[in-house]
């Protein structure tokens, strides 16, 4: 009978009735510093690696030029330093580091947690409320650059100026740079013209020019006109108070003759310069104020701007979510669309969106946790609301909706115990998740979508609390996996160190033992020699060691746990009972073995070991019984699975 392998990780302990259900026989209720194989087993982590020690309290975050050359920025309080494949960026040997200036003001320790980041080829833009837009370019090399966003456009609606108007968060989504939520404007969206990622242009001011007629002082009235003479009589309308009346001609109707004058005026009467060549009672005339006879001439047009605003699709836009909730906008991150979440909702703005289409809808109310969501396989996975939960929100093609998965449903106690503030992920060996908790602990799921896996498992390092998770590339063709640690008051960088099963350190904060080795960073450590594999406290570590003649690593160690749901024996027959617990492992060295209230068993067997060792079982279970595994030495361990004996 299957008690179990691991398959389902960790879960909580309101699983403990369901041994219904299918996740009952692939579980535990505790794993600790175990990796689970995609194949049901486990297997000790290794160790980390010290790779060298940070400033200060930091946000580690990643710059992927490919996949052999990546970077980690340690943006600290008012310092930004660099970090390549491991080792710290360095110019005439003092590290390469960015300082504020007073137009460049760096962030502050409080502010950190909150900075959000996107990456193309050669920049990485940063956005935080309280500071400018910020980008760092990757000059070739070793070589950056670091200054604020020059942000240009429409001058009265130019985004982005001064205090309380910086963006919060920043994502690139279909050739744009989008930037959202001000202190202003918390739930309003910006975003640049297409692949001109500074440009805010929203609309092109467009200027044609026609040329008219100037307004001539036309003054429509009626006279009686008779043939050869210059006099027109009964005119209806007063033209004596016009000065300068002799400067003008008159025009309108063909009884009067071209370049005909005006000669003189009475109050209804008017004499020209030649006579008219028609009778006409009613004849309807106007006075133009053309100086000339020729008129019109070039100096009577006027030239006239038409101004217009033209948006055309590939231009900048913007857009304020309406809602009747709290909808401040905490991160946006690109998937098949804009995923965009807010304090209480989940909203998508459209894939092919463009200036002249801007499309946003609310699609859940579930919420979301400052820290920015990421793009996972096609699922963006995100902290919920409070930090309590992570979320899988992903679109189903069947049902043409998005969905959102509680990815800590089966182990609510993970961040119940303590909320999320971090989390990364890497693709290869394995799509795994990591995610730092406030105590200092990670939370890992091994999570395959197309497999049906989703299993937990904890990060508890030997004497420090990680602080920041970082993945990159590694030059082995794996991800490699960052922490910033916390150990007393100083904080180090370190990387899980998963090499060959006979090379890999089972010490945290590892590194070789030597002359060189700073003693007075490795307080409370021990030392561990793989020739005789034995391990020593470093103060009581022997004088036969102390020449450094052999090799040796100095580190911290850690315990390995794993700890079963109560055993059930579900075997048809009831007269049967579990005699002995079946526990196969794989080339290891053996744990320590306990039950419910029962001592500490040693395995005896030569090691490493392959094969099953049966344990006997103490009790006749009725009452739950547990067993528990437990590895403190420096050792590898692989457990494949625990079946039990029936009698």
């Amino acid at each position: 009978m299957l008690i179990t392998n691991f398959a389902g990780g960790e879960v909580s302990k309101n699983l403990y009735g369901r041994i219904d259900l299918p996740i009952y026989q692939n579980s535990v209720s505790r794993l600790e510093n175990f990796d689970i194989m995609q194949t049901g087993g486990i297997k000790r982590r290794g160790g980390t690696e010290r790779i060298g020690k940070l400033k200060g309290y930091a946000r580690l975050i990643p710059f992927i030029v490919n996949n052999t050359l990546s970077f980690i920025f340690e943006i600290g309080p008012e310092y930004i330093r660099i970090w390549k494949n491991g080792t710290l960026l360095t110019l005439a040997g003092f590290p390469v580091e960015f300082t504020p200036t007073p137009d460049l003001p760096l962030y502050q320790k409080s502010d950190l947690q909150e900075i959000q980041y996107a990456q193309t080829y050669d920049s990485l833009y940063l956005a935080h409320r309280y500071y400018k837009p910020y980008v760092i370019k990757w000059q070739g090399g070793d070589t950056f650059t670091f200054g604020s966003l020059n942000i240009t456009g429409n001058a009265h609606k130019l985004p982005f100026q001064g205090s309380d108007n910086y963006p919060a968060c920043v994502a690139l989504f279909q050739g744009r740079l989008f930037f959202a939520s001000t202190i202003r404007e918390p739930q309003k969206i910006w975003a640049s013209k297409v692949f001109e990622y500074e440009n805010f242009t929203y609309f092109d001011t467009i200027v044609s020019k026609t040329t008219q007629l100037k307004n001539p002082d036309l003054r429509i009235f009626s006279a009686r006109a008779t043939k050869d003479s210059d006099i027109l009589t009964e005119l209806t309308k007063d033209f004596t108070d016009i000065a300068n009346i002799t400067d003008y001609y008159v025009s309108g109707h063909k009884g009067i003759p071209k370049d005909t004058k005006v000669l003189s005026v009475s109050s209804d009467t008017m004499k020209l310069s030649k006579p008219a060549t028609v009778d006409k009672e009613d004849i309807v005339l106007s006075i133009h104020l053309w100086k000339n006879a020729d008129s019109p001439q070039a100096d009577d047009y006027k030239d006239i701007e038409i101004i217009n605003n033209v948006t055309a699709p590939d231009h900048a836009f913007y857009f304020e979510i309406g809602s009747d909730k709290n909808d401040k906008i905490k991160w946006i991150t690109p998937s098949k669309d804009l995923i965009i979440g807010t304090e209480s909702s989940e909203w998508i703005m459209s894939e092919g969106v463009t200036a002249q289409r801007i499309e946003v809808q609310l699609h859940s109310r579930y919420g979301v946790a400052d820290f920015q969501g990421s793009l996972i396989g096609r699922s963006v996975i995100y902290i919920g609301q409070g930090g309590r939960t992570l979320r899988d929100y992903a679109y189903d093609y069947q049902e043409r909706t998005y969905k959102s998965i509680d990815l800590t449903q089966a182990a609510s106690h993970l961040l119940i115990e303590s909320k999320a503030v971090d989390f990364d992920y890497t693709n290869s060996p394995v799509q795994k998740i990591y995610l730092s908790r406030e105590d200092g602990t990670a939370c890992v799921l091994l999570y395959d979508k197309n497999t049906g896996i989703a299993a937990w498992s904890k990060i508890i390092l030997g004497n420090g609390k990680i602080k920041n998770i970082v993945t990159v590339p590694g030059l082995e063709g794996f991800d490699d996996v960052y922490f910033e640690v916390e150990r007393g008051d100083k904080f180090y960088l370190e990387k899980i160190a998963e090499k060959e099963r006979d090379k890999t350190i089972y010490l945290d904060s590892f590194s070789k033992y030597n002359a060189e080795t700073e003693a007075d960073e490795y307080e409370l450590s021990s030392v561990f020699i793989p020739d005789g594999r034995k391990i020593f406290k470093l103060a009581e570590l022997p004088d036969e060691y102390k020449d450094f003649s052999k090799e040796m690593y100095i580190g911290y160690e850690y315990t390995s746990i794993v700890e079963s749901l109560p055993v059930i024996n579900s075997a048809d027959n009831n007269k049967k009972r579990i005699v002995a617990l079946l526990i196969r492992f794989l080339d290891s060295y053996l744990p320590l073995v306990s039950q419910t209230e029962t001592r500490d068993q040693t395995i005896y067997e030569d090691e490493p070991f392959s094969g099953v060792v049966a344990v006997p079982v103490e009790g006749n279970f009725n009452r739950d019984v547990f067993f528990k595994l437990e590895m403190k030495r420096p050792e590898r361990c692989e457990i494949l699975a625990v079946n039990a004996n029936l009698a």
